[in-house]
């Protein structure tokens, strides 16, 4: 984070400011004066500028790319410039979502929520609840439906918002569009499930008008997100004629797959984010295996089409392409039911649906502050697969089965998600000695321990994230004891339990297979050339 200081800045306790993608700004004049409370939580690319003053109440929680300046002209804090500053004020457990922009003057009441995106030119009462530009008051919420502090992703992109009650916390409406040449109806009903946060309306745009629907323009209310998935041969009709057997011409299949690319980039000017699975080809379809990977076969020319698909749309930030096959592959000859397409259009069956279902929602959960960014191990158990006096050299299945698990740990850590361990006192010097091995992935300094007596696990995840200033929504709990998994997910329903395989050689998969910790920021560095 930067902070440029002037002036004054006084702190809370307890504040959690995320600045792991884009710095957090705090800049004070030599006359302003920053004051936050106590369990604020202020996400990444949010800027606070004082010339004179901005107070923040505890418990409230700032988005991202915020804007919080009490100056006209943000940078005149530090080089004077024209306006006065006109101070800012905003109460206790006021939810900021993400991009939200507060006007020199405003005041923002008590446990307010301002919607994603919305700019604040006048005070908005306690409890209400404003959105657009400028923003417009809503109907107020009610008492419990206040956002949790001390979240790490606190900022969403609100169309509108409904109450959990699992989780007693504010659970943000996502509204969108599903565009695509064959019927979506059971993807919309998917996405819709209950008990999903975010929860998520997905109108469908008629297949039978694609690809016109990729012009349409958004209701104002539904351009959080947009689906884009298409067969290939309904996407480009070059295909279609490679499938029926014809010489086809490969710049005019280029020219096509370009034009699609370009409708995608004007279509996703219009949404906040936009979802494109890759082209994919029904398991029946066998074609003629010892030809299709040449030049001209379907399978080469397939691969090309969603290389130069991924090359084109790869400079819009809000396209995100999914991996479409990893569906097929999770699903196998059950992704496909040829009698449903000639019955009601339905390219794809039901369970491939359903984990494609899955990744949508964990991408736009993700997308809109709902990634899960603490992950809690019962070192005994997940860690180490039981009993930590075994001998895991003795078995070299299990000990490359540890090794892969502890790499897909630390790779989780190095895509910004904190790990953290709890420990028995009695047992944490002989776990030291193990993590210490030469074998070892990780080491002791990698996690944050919660050393406590053993047997109270649900005690010490509560203790755990009041220490670190995090919610419990923001928390994923592995265990290997399922009487301890039910009893986690009864007394902590915000926590995320999964089910964890007795198998220790299925650790690395079922951690691999989790999808709550999708981000859009990677770890990807420059393609370097080989020598």
């Amino acid at each position: 984070m930067r902070v440029e200081n002037h002036g004054v800045i006084v702190i809370g306790d307890y504040l959690n400011i995320n600045s792991s993608w884009v710095p957090t700004e705090l800049i004070t004049g030599r006359d302003g004066r920053i004051e936050i409370g106590n369990e604020v939580a202020i996400n990444y690319g949010t800027i606070i500028v004082a010339g004179k003053g901005v107070t923040i109440g505890s418990g409230t929680m700032v988005g991202q790319h915020c804007i919080i300046s009490d100056l006209d002209i943000p940078e005149t804090a530090v080089a004077p410039g024209p306006g006065a500053p006109n101070p800012i004020i905003i109460g206790r457990d006021v939810w900021l979502a993400a991009r939200v922009t507060i006007r020199p003057g405003v005041t923002i009441g008590d446990g307010a929520v301002v919607v994603a995106g919305s700019i604040v030119e006048s005070d908005v009462p306690a409890h209400a609840m404003a959105s657009g530009i400028p923003a417009r008051l809503l109907p107020k919420l009610a008492a419990a439906a206040r956002p949790v502090s001390n979240s790490l992703n606190p900022g969403v992109g609100l169309a509108a918002a409904t109450v959990n009650e699992d989780i007693g916390t504010i659970v943000p409406m996502l509204r969108g569009n599903l565009i695509s040449d064959f019927s979506l109806d059971e993807l919309a009903h998917e996405l819709a499930a209950a008990k999903v946060n975010p929860t998520i309306d997905a109108t469908i745009l008629a297949w039978t008008d694609f690809p016109q629907s990729l012009t349409l323009v958004p209701r104002s209310d539904a351009r959080d997100f947009c689906v884009i998935w298409t067969r290939p041969e309904g996407a480009v009709p070059t295909f279609a004629r490679l499938l029926a057997g014809d010489a086809i011409d490969e710049a005019q299949l280029t020219s096509e797959v370009d034009a699609f690319c370009d409708q995608i980039e004007r279509c996703a000017a219009n949404y906040r984010n936009v979802l494109l699975p890759m082209w994919t080809g029904p398991a029946y379809l066998r074609g003629q295996p010892l030809i299709d990977g040449r030049p001209g076969g379907a399978l080469s020319t397939l691969c090309a089409m969603n290389l130069r698909l991924l090359t084109r749309v790869s400079g819009r930030a809000n396209v995100f392409v999914f991996n479409a096959a990893r569906w097929q592959a999770a699903v196998g000859p059950a992704a496909w039911n040829p009698r449903a397409w000639y019955l009601g259009h339905m390219a794809m069956a039901r369970p491939l649906i359903v984990e494609a279902a899955r990744d949508i929602r964990a991408a736009l959960g993700a997308l809109y502050g709902r990634r899960r960014t603490l992950l809690v191990l019962d070192s005994d158990d997940a860690l180490w697969g039981g009993s930590v006096l075994e001998s895991i050299d003795s078995v070299a299945p299990i000990a490359h089965a540890y090794a892969d698990f502890q790499l897909a740990l630390r790779l989780l850590k190095r895509r910004g998600l904190s790990l953290a361990r709890l420990v028995n006192p009695g047992k944490s010097s002989l776990l030291k000695a193990i993590l210490h091995r030469s074998a070892s992935v990780l080491r002791e300094d990698d996690f944050l321990i919660c050393g406590t007596p053993e047997g109270d696990e649900i005690a010490n995840i509560a203790r755990l994230t009041t220490r670190l200033g995090v919610s419990l929504d923001a928390v994923v709990y592995i265990g290997a004891q399922e009487k301890v998994r039910n009893g986690v997910r009864a007394a902590l329903p915000a926590v995320y339990v999964p089910d964890w395989p007795s198998d220790k050689l299925l650790f690395p998969s079922a951690l691999h297979g989790l999808c709550c910790f999708d981000t859009a920021q990677g770890i990807i560095g420059p393609v370097v050339a080989a020598k």
